[in-house]
């Protein structure tokens, strides 16, 4: 993990934009999870940074909030140009043996001289052993029973947390035993705080509230969270909206809702649901 600190030494070593201020923009999840079975790496991200701009842009990792503790490295990308950044590329040089891959589940932010885009795509594969109510350390990370790769929607980088000042809505989670969500709660301070979540029906209704605690500089990950029995018997089956807010400092929240449904046939249904932040 990487403390504030540290940024502030890198952002001096960047160049600036025209406008005299660097270019923050996080990946609000990077990753990767490899089960040590020999099947591999079964749990991947891979990212993409846009320059959209005339000029070359200066990018370097500024800060990591999560687990794992990648190497910070620096990055060019031409004018138009696009960088693939592959997470093992974030520890080695070259792409080492699956044994080899420390864990790694972030949020990471990028600073650039210019102005970038980030976008991040998220791939799971499950072996056949490895599904809901199989015995795993990783289920959190996983939804639904086929055996072949789980490729979710892209994820988009943001520039600003939400405050104390803010609420940050998922507008995209499903309940009922087909379906699964699970909740990334991302605290970058160097305080704990408590999340305090509010879930309604598609009716509008208020059907259950959760306070969550995560530890300051880390990454908490609810897995299944509505099917804990309170919130399970309140909310029922059907869409569900969860508004976060809190009283303490920063956080981003989002949400991968997947669904094992037998009319899925061969492929899970697999959504990754970013918030909308208002004032609150």
């Amino acid at each position: 993990m990487r403390s504030k600190p540290q940024t502030l030494v890198l952002l001096a070593g960047l160049a600036l934009t025209a406008a005299g201020r660097a270019e923050v923009v996080r990946a609000p999840l990077m990753g990767h999870i490899v089960t040590g079975s020999g099947s591999g790496v079964a749990w991947l991200t891979e990212t993409r940074i846009l320059n959209p701009t005339d000029q070359t842009a200066s990018v370097s990792i500024t800060d990591v909030v999560g687990i794992g503790n990648p190497s910070i490295r620096d990055f060019t990308i031409p004018p138009h140009g696009i960088l693939d950044l592959r997470n093992f590329e974030l520890f080695f040089a070259t792409d080492p043996p699956d044994q080899f891959y420390p864990s790694f589940l972030a949020l990471v932010e990028f600073t650039s001289s210019v102005p970038i885009q980030v976008l991040t795509a998220v791939s799971a594969l499950e072996p056949d052993p490895v599904g809901p109510g199989v015995p795993c350390g990783y289920l959190a990370y996983f939804g639904g029973s086929c055996s072949r790769p789980v490729a979710g929607p892209l994820l988009h980088g943001f520039e600003k947390y939400a405050g104390a000042a803010d609420s940050a809505r998922l507008d995209w989670i499903t309940a009922g035993n087909a379906y699964h969500a699970n909740l990334f709660l991302t605290n970058p301070g160097s305080s704990a705080i408590e999340l305090a979540a509010v879930f309604r029906s598609s009716s509008g209704a208020i059907v259950a509230t959760r306070t969550y605690s995560v530890a300051p500089r880390s990454m908490r990950v609810v897995g299944d969270a509505l099917a804990e029995p309170s919130i399970r018997d309140a909310v029922g089956a059907g869409a569900v909206t969860a508004t976060f807010t809190s009283e303490g400092g920063e956080f981003y929240v989002l949400a991968a809702v997947l669904s094992d449904s037998p009319a899925c046939q061969a492929q899970p249904l697999y959504a990754l649901v970013q918030p909308v932040i208002v004032p609150r």
